[in-house]
């Protein structure tokens, strides 16, 4: 990957932290507090990673380094993640202040803006986001029978069933239990969708998974046909 490349992730990264961030306030004005929280806590993890790939783009091996710098920041808020009865609030300085703290190590000063719909978000509960996407069953569980039935339908129905299993896959796999960003993920990926501009959903979820999740996610579209 030549720096240049690596410069264009990184243009995709921040795109992604301001998109979650604006969907995010619309969510809190509808009071979908839980929800606006889960965005913005992509919003501010999308922002390290564009940062992450401004160093790396300087390096001999851009992509192994962007992915080392990641896994080691990611590792230092592995258990931040809100849980249960939060407040919105205290909840993000928490994973800013993990996140801050991890990049100070790479020499990488970052600042977050606390978002003005917090000075109003209640306490919420974020179980919602588990149970919402997974309802009571396993997510290993919740893939494989999603597919069956992504299988069984076509058209519209069958794109959101090779979206949600995918999105629900990479969440388990990478420990997220709290189908935190599962959840945050469909949200933005359903806000792109718009059929005047001939951007379907399949279309939508490329354009926010970017090139390598896209590549990443061709299994699950082979065996629907899509």
């Amino acid at each position: 990957m030549t720096a240049s490349t690596a410069l264009r992730r990184r243009s995709h990264e921040t795109w992604l932290s301001r998109r979650y961030t604006t969907l995010a306030g619309e969510l809190a004005a509808a009071e979908h507090f839980a929800d606006a929280l889960a965005c913005q806590t992509m919003a501010d993890v999308h922002r390290v990673s564009a940062v992450l790939w401004t160093k790396a783009s300087g390096a001999h091996d851009p992509v192994e380094t962007f992915f080392d710098l990641a896994s080691q920041v990611m590792r230092t808020v592995i258990g931040i993640a809100p849980r249960d009865a939060v407040d919105p609030g205290s909840a993000l300085a928490s994973t800013r202040a993990a996140l801050a703290g991890a990049l100070e190590g790479f020499n990488l000063p970052i600042s977050f803006t606390a978002p003005p719909w917090l000075t109003r978000a209640p306490q919420v509960h974020t179980e919602q986001w588990r149970r919402s996407v997974l309802g009571e069953v396993q997510w290993k569980d919740y893939v494989d029978s999603m597919l069956v039935r992504a299988g069984e339908q076509s058209g519209p129905e069958r794109a959101a069933g090779a979206v949600m299993a995918y999105l629900v896959q990479i969440a388990g796999a990478a420990g997220d239990d709290s189908m935190m960003t599962a959840t945050a993920r469909w949200l933005l990926i359903s806000s792109e969708v718009d059929p005047e501009s001939g951007v379907d959903l399949l279309a939508a979820a490329r354009k926010v998974l970017g090139a390598v999740e896209w590549v990443r996610m061709a299994p699950i579209r082979t065996l629907l046909g899509l």
